[in-house]
């Protein structure tokens, strides 16, 4: 019987030390998964952050290349209501109209004309299921055509491969067949007046 009952004894201060083992155990998980949740509060705040900062930054970017033209709460407008419509990111959507501006306002193009080469653009886009990323591609092998007046070489053919009703709309401005486009582009053909019209026929 003293057998025995030294047996539970040393039973139930096992059963006490592992008890004390668990709540050790799930002192620590809770411990972690604060330190995890102040960590994702963190990260998060983080991010938003960021967020502002590009925002305030992209903002600043806008009203720098347009005061000059006094066009700052236009071209502004403009960017929330192309991110509205196409449904991407405000900062994304005011980079890219930027950046169009930026090449094509200095050389004389309107901003109505540049307006409606984003819209002609991104119409076709939205047409294609092209991704943000690969819109925003499109648009930055364009923007960089129009600004240096020709669309030709890896510009061209980046275009052609990623949003062929580009082309299509400059063989109908030229009234020229699709498979005549990569010699006019050779020879420098496509200009930047033409790649407008065309644009502008997409925005229809």
């Amino acid at each position: 019987v003293d057998k025995l009952s030294k047996s539970l004894g040393n039973a139930s201060t096992q059963s006490k030390g592992l008890d004390d083992s668990f709540v050790r155990l799930g002192n620590a998980s809770r411990s972690l998964g604060v330190a995890m949740a102040s960590i994702g509060v963190g990260a998060l705040a983080a991010s938003f952050a960021r967020a502002g900062v590009d925002a305030s930054r992209t903002e600043r970017r806008l009203a720098n290349l347009a005061d000059q033209f006094g066009e700052t709460d236009k071209l502004m407008s403009f960017a929330g209501d192309a991110a509205r419509r196409y449904g991407i990111g405000q900062t994304q959507a005011a980079n890219a109209v930027g950046d169009l501006y930026a090449r094509l306002r200095p050389a004389g193009s309107s901003l109505k004309e540049i307006q409606t080469a984003f819209v002609g653009v991104n119409n076709a886009a939205a047409k294609m299921n092209l991704t943000a990323d690969q819109t925003d591609n499109v648009m930055l092998q364009l923007s960089q055509a129009l600004g240096s007046g020709k669309l030709q070489g890896d510009e061209f053919r980046s275009v052609m491969e990623q949003l062929p009703s580009v082309g299509q709309a400059v063989a109908k401005v030229m009234g020229v067949a699709d498979a005549e486009l990569k010699q006019l582009s050779s020879d420098g053909k496509i200009t930047t007046e033409v790649l407008m019209q065309a644009l502008a026929e997409l925005a229809k």
